[in-house]
C-alpha cells in the first residue's frame, strides 16, 4: 500500500443500512488494499447498526477512513422519540434518517488531490421520490454539486432483472452514472441500460469469501444430534408467490422423513414467521426435530452447517453453492419465473410436494449427499457472479469503479 500523500483517487463509500453491507463491504475491503486510492467510507443512518460485524471489521482496516454520519444529539438514539414523532408529524420514515444526518458536512471530507468517485447504495437521482430523503440521496447530490463520478451497487435480488449477468449484455456507454453488478434495472433503479455497466457480484467473490468465514460471528445452535440437517431459507410470501399453508406442509413433510433435523430461518429481511411459531406452539409437541433460527445467526453459518438448503427465489441459492452445499429449490411454492430463481439448475428443481419429500429422503439416506455436478458449480458461478469470481473479482472491480473517478 502506497503512503497517504501518493495516493491518486478518492473512493467515498456512503451506505445506509445493514444490508448494503453484502455487496459493499468486500468492495470497501478491496478499495484500501488498492494502491493508489484513498479510501473513505461512511456510515450514513442508524440502519446499518453499529454491531454489524462487517463495519466492525472495516473500522480495524488499514487503509480505511471510517466516519459516521449520525447525529452526535442523544435523544436521535431514542427509537420512541422518533416513530411518536413520525406519527404525529405524518412524514415519511425516510425524512426521519435524513433528520439525523442532516448536520453531516461533506466539504470536510479527508480528500487527497486526485480524482473523487462516490460509491453509493440504490440510485439516489431527484426522479426517484422515494429516497429523497435519504443519506445517500444527500451524498449523491453532494457528488453531483461537485462535478465528482458517481458509482451505484444494488443488493442481491435487486440485481435480478429476468436474466443474470452474461459478458454479451455489458454496456461500455456511461456517460453519467455506473451501476455495478445489474442488467436491464432501467426500470427499478431509473437506470436506463446505456449507463449500465456489469461488474460482477463482490459479494461471491472466493477471495471476499474466505476473508468473510474469519470475520464471521459464530453463535450456539442446537445439536442435530447425527441427523441430517435440512435448512429452509424462507422468502416473504409477497417475493415468491408461496402461502403460509404451502410453507407449513413443506417443512412438516421434512419433520416427518426418519433421520432429519429442520432449521428454519427468516432470510428476507422483516419477514414475519409468527405463523410459525403459533403452529409449533399448538401442533409441536413431540416434535424434536425442528429448530426456528435466530435472527442473530448468520445465514452464512447455517448453509455451513446444513445437508442441504431450501429456497425459492432468494440469492443465498449462490451462497450454497459458493461453499459446495447441496441445494433444492422448492418451485412447487414459487410462483415467479425461473430466471428468478438465481440457480437456474434442473437438477435441484423440486415441482411438487412428493418430488419433494422424495429427494429429500434420498438425500439423508447418503453419506456425502450432492444435488449438482462440480461442473455446474462452475458454470453457475460463471453465469451469475460473473467470470473472475475465483481469480480477483474484487480488483477488477474496484479498478472500474475507479476509471469514473472525476
Amino acid at each position: 500500500m502506497e503512503s497517504e500523500s501518493s495516493r491518486l483517487v478518492n473512493m467515498v463509500f456512503c451506505f445506509d443500512s445493514h444490508n448494503d453491507m453484502d455487496m459493499g463491504a468486500p468492495v470497501v475491503w478491496g478499495s484500501a488494499r488498492t494502491a493508489g486510492v484513498n479510501t473513505i467510507f461512511i456510515r450514513g443512518s442508524r440502519n446499518l447498526r453499529g454491531d454489524d460485524f462487517r463495519l466492525k471489521f472495516l473500522k480495524e482496516t488499514t487503509g480505511v477512513t471510517y466516519l459516521n454520519a449520525e447525529h452526535p444529539n442523544p435523544l436521535f438514539k431514542i427509537k420512541l422519540l422518533r416513530k411518536i414523532y413520525q406519527k404525529f408529524s405524518g412524514v415519511d420514515s425516510n425524512f426521519i434518517h435524513r433528520m439525523d444526518t442532516d448536520h453531516f458536512d461533506f466539504g470536510k471530507l479527508p480528500l487527497v488531490d486526485g480524482p473523487t468517485v462516490f460509491v453509493l447504495f440504490y440510485l439516489c437521482t431527484p426522479e426517484n421520490k422515494q429516497l429523497e430523503y435519504t443519506f445517500v440521496y444527500a451524498a449523491h447530490h453532494y457528488a453531483r454539486s461537485q462535478g465528482y463520478g458517481v458509482v451505484l451497487l444494488p443488493h442481491g435480488g435487486a440485481t435480478v432483472k429476468g436474466v443474470y449477468l452474461k459478458e454479451d449484455c455489458v454496456e461500455t456507454d456511461l456517460p453519467d452514472a455506473a451501476l455495478m453488478n445489474t442488467v436491464e434495472n432501467g426500470v427499478t433503479f431509473r437506470v436506463p441500460p446505456s449507463i449500465t455497466h456489469l461488474a460482477g457480484f463482490p459479494r461471491y467473490s472466493l477471495e471476499w469469501s474466505k476473508q468473510l468465514n474469519a470475520i464471521l460471528p459464530r453463535r450456539s445452535m442446537p445439536d442435530p444430534k447425527g441427523r441430517f440437517v435440512v435448512t429452509f431459507m424462507l422468502s416473504k410470501p409477497s417475493h415468491d408467490g408461496s402461502t403460509q399453508d404451502q410453507i407449513l406442509d413443506a417443512i412438516l413433510q421434512a419433520v416427518s422423513i426418519p433421520g432429519v433435523f429442520v432449521m428454519v430461518k427468516a432470510h428476507t429481511g422483516n419477514m414475519n414467521i409468527s405463523f410459525l411459531r403459533r403452529f409449533l406452539r399448538k401442533h409441536g409437541k413431540g416434535i424434536d426435530n425442528i429448530h426456528v433460527v435466530n435472527k442473530d445467526i448468520q445465514s452464512r453459518q447455517l448453509i455451513e452447517n446444513s445437508g442441504v438448503v431450501l429456497w425459492t427465489v432468494s440469492t443465498v441459492a449462490l451462497d450454497a453453492v459458493l461453499l459446495e452445499t447441496p441445494l433444492l429449490r422448492l418451485s412447487f411454492m414459487a410462483k415467479l419465473e425461473q430466471d428468478y430463481a438465481p440457480v437456474p439448475l434442473k437438477s435441484v428443481e423440486v415441482p411438487t410436494i412428493e418430488a419433494f419429500t422424495e429427494r429429500l429422503t434420498e438425500l439423508a439416506a447418503m453419506s456425502k449427499p450432492m444435488t449438482y455436478s462440480p461442473e455446474e458449480r462452475q458454470v453457475i458461478l460463471d453465469h451469475c457472479c460473473y467470470k473472475g469470481w475465483d481469480t480477483g473479482q474484487i480488483s477488477r472491480i474496484v479498478e472500474m469503479i475507479s476509471q469514473y473517478a472525476k
